[in-house]
């Protein structure tokens, strides 16, 4: 429904600068304006991805975070020793992100709403002064330039701060609400973000301190935080290679309901697909077409690439083909550490379908036999 009310929003815009650019300028043709239109959303809502990450970026330092990377789109700006290096990662869902290094844990509390309204903050700051300008200035294409610069950011600040479960993310507002609810998600977010710095520090998932990864109260589950929480911990398992372990609590997870995003509800589907393969079991059930769907959408995602070759490891030349594009994306890969644990994954799968061919002609030697 919220999808369906901001592309009215952006039509309604799109009408309206097309008739102001037309009042203003009656002597324009349809496709100057059309191209003058486009030109303008597309750098103004750049723009605004950049400042709202921005906005993240200034709040968390006031509120004692430290800062982890910095992404636009599919590039990231990884803070590693002090030192910025750039790497190439994109999350289904998100047009940008900056993560930070929250604080220590006092009495089980931090600081977290100032750091996640910043970007809210910032977007709507940026609006106001536009709207500001707009008021001062006698020139057509900066008015025009105003209009489109308060409008996105009042849309984005909209977007990002009513509380908003999306398929895939769900936004700041969303997000703060959940972390609100209680210590439990408080501490589950802690979490989170204290288990992505140490994978950016080089520190392998299996590990990460085990008493962080605490069990949370079963009336908690659907708790977006505590999901996110319960997500990592299936994944330091998978780091671990507790297979069984990583089945059993997947399928217990799902029957439980525990409220995953949909990014994380569908890699722990790849994670799934693997434990499965890997025991020469049929996946056939899984690959639904929102699964499909999601490994298309998220292909240059080292995990997916990593589950795109066990899926088709019998077309060889498919599976050369997904295991060189995961060679290229793991050089780029933000975390190291993370691209190493997926290539050993990939080994240790090669390993083990290559053992059960062996199995098999052996089997069919004995029965010609």
């Amino acid at each position: 429904m919220h999808n369906l009310i901001f592309r009215t929003l952006n039509m309604m815009l799109g009408i309206g600068c097309a008739l102001i650019y037309m009042a203003l300028i009656p002597n324009a043709s349809f496709a100057s304006i059309m191209i003058g239109l486009m030109f303008g959303m597309i750098v103004c809502n750049v723009f605004h991805v950049i400042m709202h990450e921005v906005g993240h970026l200034v709040f968390g330092l006031i509120s004692g975070y430290e800062f982890l990377s910095f992404r636009v789109g599919s590039h990231v700006w990884l803070n590693i020793n002090g030192k910025l290096q750039h790497k190439r990662f994109s999350l289904a869902g998100t047009a940008g992100q900056c993560l930070m290094v929250p604080p220590m844990l006092q009495d089980g509390k931090m600081p977290f709403k100032l750091y996640l309204w910043g970007g809210c903050i910032t977007n709507t700051v940026i609006a106001l002064i536009a709207v500001g300008c707009s008021l001062f200035t006698q020139n057509v294409y900066i008015d025009l330039v105003c209009y489109l610069l308060a409008y996105v950011g009042f849309i984005y600040t909209l977007q990002n701060g009513l509380p908003l479960k999306l398929d895939m993310m769900s936004n700041d507002g969303f997000t703060i609400d959940s972390i609100a609810e209680n210590d439990a998600a408080l501490h589950a977010y802690w979490l989170q973000m204290m288990v992505t710095a140490q994978l950016a520090r080089g520190v392998a998932l299996k590990d990460v301190p085990e008493e962080w990864f605490i069990e949370y109260p079963y009336d908690q589950l659907q708790n977006q935080m505590v999901a996110a929480a319960i997500y990592f911990k299936i994944i330091r398992m998978m780091s671990k290679r507790e297979f069984d372990d990583v089945e059993y609590e997947i399928e217990n997870a799902l029957q439980r309901n525990v409220g995953f995003v949909g990014v994380h509800k569908y890699m722990l589907r790849c994670e799934l697909v693997y434990c499965r393969l890997l025991k020469g079991y049929n996946v056939d059930s899984y690959m639904t077409p929102d699964f499909k769907q999601f490994l298309q959408m998220m292909r240059n995602n080292v995990t997916v690439m990593r589950t795109q070759y066990v899926l088709n490891y019998k077309n060889k030349e498919l599976a050369q083909r997904y295991l060189q594009m995961f060679n290229s994306m793991a050089k780029l890969h933000p975390y190291t550490v993370e691209a190493e644990d997926e290539r050993e994954l990939i080994r240790l799968f090669d390993e083990s379908m290559k053992q059960k061919e062996v199995e098999e002609l052996e089997d069919a030697d004995r029965d010609n036999d």
